[in-house]
C-alpha cells in the first residue's frame, strides 16, 4: 500500500484592466496555429453560441519566468536565453520586452499557477524533450500562468549520443579538407530534408515577415568547439520552442518545408516545427508575424 497526496493550488481571479480577448477567426486560423479557449455566450437575436478565442498573453504585464533549482547550474544561462529569446518579437510586434527570468525558489512546482516555473528532472523517461503547459482565464483567453517541464536526464543523455556523431562527421570533415585530400573547405556535417517547397501566407496586421528576417535570423550554426556547446545550443532551442507553447502557438510542422520564405542560411520559419535545435534555437520570421 501507499498514501498518496494531493496538491491544490488556486489563484484569486482578477478581471484585467488592460487585456482585450482576441476572436480567433477562420483567416487566422488559415495563418496562424494558436491554443484557443471556448466560451459560450447569448445573443438575443441569434441564441446560443460559441465564440473561440486566441490565447496569448498581456503585453502590459511583466512575464517573470523562475528557473527552479532543479536545473543544473551549466544549462541555467541556456535556459534563460531561450526564454529571453521572444522579447526580441514582442519588441518587433509590439514594442514591449515584457518576459523576465530569475532564478526560483524550491517549493515553486510548475502545477502551482501563481507562478511561470521552468523545471527539470534529472531522472531517465523515455520522453528525451520537454512540453510547455499553460493555464488560462476561461473567459478571456488571456494566459495567466506557462510552466516547462523539462525530462533534462534524458534530454541531455540523448544529446550526448547526437554529440559523439556529430564529432565524429567533423573530424572526417576536417580531415577530408586537409591538404592532403583536398583545398576545399569542409562540408556540412548534418543535413535537413526540407520536402516538398511551398509558400505559406503568413502576413498579417501589416507584419511582414521580410521585415524581420535581417536582424532576428542569425546563420544557422554548423560547428561547435565542445559537446558542452552543444548541449547548450539545443537546450536553449528546446526552451524557445516551449515558451512559445506557453504564449499560445501551437506547433508549425510546414516550417521547415516552406523554402521561399526560409533565410539564407536558415532551416525553418518557425521555432515552433521540430527542426534541429542546434541549427535553430531562436523564433522564425513566421513566429514574428504570429505574435504581431
Amino acid at each position: 500500500s501507499c498514501t498518496v497526496y494531493v496538491r491544490f493550488f488556486f489563484q484569486q481571479y482578477e478581471k484585467s484592466e488592460t487585456y482585450e480577448k482576441r476572436v480567433y477567426t477562420e483567416e487566422d486560423q488559415q495563418k496562424f496555429g494558436f491554443f484557443l479557449t471556448k466560451t459560450k455566450n447569448i445573443d438575443p437575436s441569434y441564441g446560443q453560441f460559441v465564440e473561440m478565442l486566441v490565447n496569448r498573453i498581456d503585453t502590459n504585464k511583466e512575464i517573470v519566468y523562475y528557473l527552479h533549482p532543479s536545473i543544473p547550474e551549466e544549462y541555467r544561462e541556456a535556459c534563460k536565453e531561450g526564454i529571453l529569446t521572444w522579447n526580441e518579437v514582442f519588441e518587433a510586434a509590439c514594442a514591449v520586452r515584457p518576459i523576465r527570468v530569475e532564478l526560483g525558489e524550491d517549493w515553486m512546482l510548475p502545477s502551482d499557477i501563481r507562478y511561470r516555473v521552468i523545471y527539470w528532472f534529472d531522472i531517465a523517461h523515455n520522453h528525451g524533450g520537454a512540453y510547455g503547459p499553460s493555464t488560462t482565464d476561461p473567459l478571456t483567453g488571456e494566459i495567466i500562468d506557462g510552466d516547462v517541464v523539462i525530462f533534462g536526464g534524458s534530454l541531455v543523455a540523448m544529446l550526448k549520443g547526437q554529440w559523439s556523431q556529430i564529432e565524429s562527421a567533423q573530424v572526417r570533415a576536417r580531415e577530408k579538407a586537409s591538404p592532403s585530400h583536398q583545398a576545399s573547405g569542409p562540408s556540412q556535417c548534418l543535413t535537413l530534408s526540407y520536402g516538398q517547397g511551398l509558400k505559406l501566407n503568413y502576413k498579417c496586421n501589416g507584419a511582414d515577415p521580410d521585415l524581420f528576417a535581417s536582424r532576428t535570423m542569425p546563420k544557422a550554426t554548423e560547428r561547435f568547439a565542445s559537446e558542452e556547446d552543444y548541449i547548450c545550443q539545443c537546450i536553449k532551442g528546446v526552451l524557445s520552442h516551449e515558451i512559445g507553447h506557453t504564449i499560445g502557438l501551437r506547433h508549425n510542422f510546414s516550417a521547415t518545408a516552406d523554402l521561399a520564405n526560409i533565410p539564407e542560411g536558415q532551416i525553418a520559419t518557425s521555432i515552433m516545427d521540430y527542426a534541429d535545435y542546434s541549427k535553430l534555437s531562436i523564433p522564425g520570421v513566421y513566429d514574428y508575424a504570429a505574435i504581431a
